[in-house]
């Protein structure tokens, strides 16, 4: 595009003539007074013509989508169409922590991908964002702002369900669920708070394995169907006297969708196991443990696979698309089964109790983590 002949008619300066030059990459029209034009370095021009130079900036992205994580968020949108003589050499985006009140602007240097991955971020706090594309002209229109994200430590937060930290006092029999959807916990004979072990928070839940247990009602947010999903816990496997010694069950006898986690304490001797009906049990740990010492314990389901993973290890898996209501029966309980009778009173210490519903937060072995699980 070379304008040797170009004119315009402008009602101040009378005829606007452009001779010479080549509006390239970097290129602005100027103007003098007398009608002159010209075109000039971006950079260096000092009358630029606005309005022209616009026509040749970047139009605004669209489809600005944010997805918030660890302290950082990761932006996605629809890249601009552009002249291909001055195409988008960068993008440069827009940040507010205050709900768009005030923003503040970086460049993703050197990148002219339609994603990028803000860091530095604050845990906790809430951030919309605009992108907008960078030629060599300058700095185009910035997109609508995002739909308001929130980084936090764990990225599936939304996706807990229950969350148990299990601290408090010595004797207390108060339990809260951390969870978005805080659920009604009631405490059953003498379970309560102990300080007497711990793997964080300085207490536990005590469970003294012949009438204590925790009872959570049903809700739909229990009812995990056939999704993807992950339950894990710490357990301080105390020796136990019991059978069937239960860490988690549904209310319900031994029919269809009955299921629990276990110390199998006869057959299987000092293993963890998954008891889902008729599988009794569906899967059992390939080790056996020694008792006394803080396990983490973790049951995930992808695409129909359960995994049983102990400290982070994977000790058996099984498939099964058969639906899994946590709650069956009326009720989920925490350290007792329904079906075992005296046999399935836990006898033990249980900290840091996380589900997760539609995340298989662990897939193939892993290192447990080593801090408490983050409020949402």
């Amino acid at each position: 595009l070379t304008p040797t002949s170009v004119s315009a008619t402008s009602g101040v300066l009378g005829t606007l003539q452009i001779t010479g030059g080549t509006p390239g990459a970097g290129k602005v029209l100027t103007s003098d007074a007398n009608g002159n034009a010209t075109w000039q370095d971006a950079s260096s021009s000092s009358g630029a013509d606005t309005t022209l130079r616009n026509l040749f900036l970047p139009p605004a992205p669209t489809g600005l989508s944010a997805t918030a994580g660890n302290a950082q968020a990761t932006l996605a949108w629809t890249a601009p169409s552009v002249l291909s003589q001055i195409p988008i050499t960068n993008y440069s985006y827009q940040v507010s922590s205050n709900g768009g009140s005030s923003w503040g602007t970086a460049v993703l240097t050197n990148s002219t991908s339609a994603s990028a991955t803000v860091t530095g971020l604050t845990n906790g706090t809430a951030y919309v964002f605009k992108v907008a594309g960078v030629n060599g002209v300058g700095t185009g229109s910035y997109s609508s702002a995002s739909s308001s994200v929130t980084p936090n430590l764990d990225p599936y937060s939304s996706y807990v369900v229950l969350l148990l930290h299990m601290d408090g006092a010595n004797g207390a029999t108060t339990f809260t669920d951390s969870s978005t959807t805080p659920k009604s916990i009631s405490r059953v004979g003498d379970a309560q708070i102990s300080t007497a072990q711990s793997k964080f928070g300085g207490a536990s839940l005590k469970l003294d394995g012949s009438s204590g247990y925790l009872t959570i009602p049903a809700d739909t947010s229990l009812d995990m169907g056939a999704n993807d999903f992950t339950i894990e816990f710490w357990a301080y496997g105390q020796d136990q006297s019991r059978a069937y010694p239960t860490y988690l069950a549904g209310q319900g006898g031994w029919y269809g969708g009955a299921w629990g986690i276990r110390f199998d304490n006869t057959g299987y001797s000092q293993r963890f196991g998954f008891f889902f009906n008729p599988g009794d049990p569906f899967f059992s740990s390939s080790s056996t443990y020694s008792f006394n010492q803080w396990r983490h314990i973790a049951l995930s389901r992808q695409s129909g696979t359960f995994r049983l993973f102990i400290d982070g290890v994977q000790q058996a898996s099984g498939h099964s698309s058969a639906s899994l209501n946590l709650a069956l029966g009326g009720s989920l309980r925490i350290g007792f089964s329904t079906w075992d009778g005296y046999n399935g009173y836990l006898n033990d210490f249980i900290d840091e109790l996380r589900i997760t519903k539609g995340v298989a937060r662990y897939t193939t072995s892993f290192t447990p983590s080593t801090v408490p699980f983050p409020n949402p």
